[in-house]
């Protein structure tokens, strides 16, 4: 996700941080509005944060490719 449209989203990247192993932690703010939608999307009546990282990392990669 390119910058302006992560952040259309609600999605801002606090974090980049590359491990030993060759793996990142990004670490993200999330508007209560991109809560909001993502819980309407995903038929949840709460947050689910596995959820939202199964998603995230599955939209990461069909950006990013393998």
């Amino acid at each position: 996700m390119s910058g302006g449209l992560a952040r259309n989203l609600g999605i801002t990247v606090k974090t980049l941080r590359e491990n030993a192993d060759g793996s990142v932690d990004v670490n993200v703010d999330l508007t209560e509005q991109f809560k909001d939608w993502f819980m309407y999307m995903h038929g949840l009546h709460t947050w689910d944060e596995e959820a939202f990282q199964a998603w995230f990392l599955k939209s990461l990669d069909d950006f990013i490719g393998d």
